[in-house]
């Protein structure tokens, strides 16, 4: 799959720039882009403006296609991506894995990279301070497929990610939460070197229960599942600090995590 995405700059009443975006987006403005996890993607960053933006992909690591020159005027205009030279390979210094890269103005630079491990609200955003803090900055989400997410909102044993097969299980029970802080949710992982029963809670620092993620049986091996930042009623719960609280078998581990809102 590839996406389109645009790095813009807005000019005021008095002609002086008044704020950048991405993509036309504000950072509050609904999720657009939700790549599923497990796949690949290529994005195809059009930079609009007459600047050199650094764009940093938080949580992946990405490789760089090439970058080719396009008719900004004819994009601005019509909408239509029209090159205007021919695509040239990244230099020898951006050869390698990148999580920033910098997207030349009147260019459409791709990069490419595998959203895998987990699921989760992220960001993209422009590395300078000031352009960040005007608006060049938005949350992405990677999500889980279809089947994944409809068996998690069934609140079933098939909620959980399949097992990581390997050669030797875990030899112990561990719990941990990804990323931590979470802008808006989390992933929570866990392993356990034999089958059994799990009930994985999420409770506030006062002690009451926010989110029950699961409650069953469950294979040996590693298991990840995603916290939407809702509580069991549907409402979405406030930043702050939760504990993370696995019980397997006669195991009970307790984990603290933080979301940002």
């Amino acid at each position: 799959m590839t996406r389109d995405l645009t790095l813009e700059e807005y000019e005021g009443p008095t002609g002086e720039p008044a704020f950048m975006l991405l993509n036309g987006k504000h950072f509050d403005d609904p999720v657009t882009e939700k790549p599923v996890l497990g796949t690949t993607e290529i994005w195809r960053i059009l930079n609009l403006t007459e600047d050199v933006h650094p764009i940093h992909l938080h949580f992946v690591q990405f490789q760089i296609l090439d970058h080719r020159p396009i008719d900004v005027a004819q994009y601005q205009s019509t909408g239509r991506l029209v090159f205007t030279g021919p695509a040239m390979p990244p230099d020898p210094q951006d050869a390698g894995w990148k999580d920033t890269f910098n997207a030349n103005p009147g260019e459409a630079s791709r990069i490419i990279a595998r959203y895998a491990d987990y699921t989760g609200m992220y960001v993209w955003h422009c590395h300078i301070l000031e352009h960040e803090d005007n608006e060049m900055m938005r949350p992405y989400e990677i999500v889980m497929p279809a089947p994944m997410a409809s068996a998690a909102a069934s609140g079933g044993e098939t909620a959980a990610l399949p097992p990581v097969v390997t050669a030797d299980l875990p030899h112990s029970v561990s719990l941990s939460c990804f990323p931590n802080p979470g802008l808006g949710s989390q992933s929570v992982r866990f392993a356990l070197p034999s089958a059994a029963r799990v009930d994985l809670e999420i409770f506030s620092v006062s002690g009451r229960r926010v989110r029950t993620l699961a409650s069953g049986e469950f294979r040996a091996g590693e298991h990840a599942l995603s916290w939407d930042g809702r509580d069991d009623g549907g409402h979405p719960a406030p930043g702050g600090a939760y504990l993370y609280r696995l019980r397997a078998g006669n195991v009970s581990l307790t984990r603290q995590g933080r979301l940002i809102r």
